[in-house]
């Protein structure tokens, strides 16, 4: 399976971004946390609200998450 977070951060850098921030799921990956001069990414699993986070950025991407049966 590919893994495009892996790849996203210096896709990020190069259009502009100089931070990420990821809401994870219980899931066991975790991303490599990246804090250099310029450009920062760190996740957090859950948070009783994400508006704030929303509010503040100004890119947003969201996906429906996986369902296990």
């Amino acid at each position: 399976m590919s893994n495009c977070v892996s790849c996203s951060p210096q896709v990020f850098e190069r259009l502009g971004y100089h931070s990420i921030i990821l809401q994870i799921g219980r899931g066991v990956y975790e991303p490599e946390i990246i804090d250099r001069k310029g450009f920062s990414m760190k996740y957090y699993r859950y948070k009783d609200s994400i508006e704030r986070d929303i509010q503040r950025a100004s890119l947003v991407i969201s996906h429906a998450g996986m369902i296990d049966n």
